[in-house]
């Protein structure tokens, strides 16, 4: 299970759910789960830091695949936060996460100190 968050200053909660819907329904569209689409990302910037080399085992098409559908996934839930907003406004101020839930976290609580 996961959760994609999205944070910016100003946005209403119902701007920030349809912004949530927008971005994973480009991530239900490509049929990339956000994980991996947020690793690509992260892949990407290391990518780009050691110079773009296209022969760089360390960054492969699938890694390219994941990190495309991230930054659509973040300008589609920024198109949707501009309703009413220029894109410019939103954007430095835009924030997109995703965090794993493990299913059963709630039926191992925490053990209580004695």
């Amino acid at each position: 299970m996961w959760i994609l968050t999205i944070k910016m200053d100003g946005a209403t909660k119902e701007e920030l759910q349809s912004a949530s819907k927008a971005a994973e329904a480009v991530f239900i569209r490509e049929k990339i789960h956000p994980l991996d689409g947020m690793a690509g990302r992260s892949l990407l910037e290391g990518w780009d830091d050691r110079g773009c080399h296209e022969d760089d085992p360390d960054y492969t098409d699938e890694d390219a695949r994941n990190a495309n559908t991230w930054i659509h996934a973040e300008e589609a839930a920024i198109l949707a936060l501009s309703k009413g907003r220029s894109f410019f406004e939103v954007s430095p101020v835009f924030e997109m996460s995703v965090v794993e839930i493990q299913e059963n976290a709630l039926a191992n609580p925490l053990p209580i100190a004695a």
